[in-house]
């Protein structure tokens, strides 16, 4: 990622290699065997051209303010505002401006599934900013899901608890806020109460 012009930032889809030997070399950190690794590397490549596929496909049916008003310009490259990414933002605001930003993050959630799509991440630090308006946006959205059946498995998984990201958060009250904000959202019914409703 870089800085094209003022503003707008450039991210360009890393070669196969690239992704497939970040993702093999993570697995096998976490003791993955090599043949299960060596899969999971191919089908994670594989998936992550998938979704920046589908997303592109979609983006003319979403406000573009939601992903930074994202671009693509050529291939699966795209350009998109500059933003500042919520882990820098949570660093240097008070618990209750931390807080918007959780609820924010909440209601983002909602609009996403009222467009019929679905972040299967839970990684707000890292994959949301807040742009220059105080508004929270999704800078990357390479692991989304578009059916309602994908949203349900991946909320019954509760992922959002076992991220690195949530189990190092060292603000306890907020990550206590977030975890309780969470569990009211991340649910059946709220699902199928803003799935759709804004196509």
């Amino acid at each position: 990622m870089y800085e094209v012009k003022p503003g707008r930032v450039f991210k360009k889809l890393q070669p196969y290699w690239f992704s497939f030997t970040k993702i093999y070399r993570y697995s096998r950190n976490a003791g993955v065997p090599v043949v299960s690794a060596l899969l999971g590397a191919h089908r994670g490549r594989v998936r992550e051209v998938r979704a920046l596929q589908a997303i592109r496909a979609k983006l003319h049916t979403v406000p573009s303010s939601l992903f930074a008003r994202a671009t693509f310009v050529r291939g699966l490259d795209y350009t998109q505002d500059l933003v500042t990414v919520v882990n820098d933002v949570l660093e240097k605001n008070t618990l209750e401006a931390n807080k918007n930003i959780v609820d924010q993050y909440v209601a983002f959630q909602k609009t996403l599934w009222s467009h019929g799509m679905h972040d299967t991440t839970f990684k707000l630090q890292p994959n949301y900013g807040v742009n220059g308006h105080g508004q929270l946006v999704c800078v990357d959205f390479g692991e989304f899901v578009y059916t309602k059946e994908a949203a349900l498995k991946s909320i019954a998984g509760k992922k959002w608890l076992s991220r690195g990201t949530y189990k190092k958060w060292d603000d306890i009250p907020l990550k206590e806020y977030y975890t309780q904000r969470m569990a009211d959202l991340m649910n059946e019914e709220v699902l199928d109460a803003c799935w759709g409703s804004s196509q």
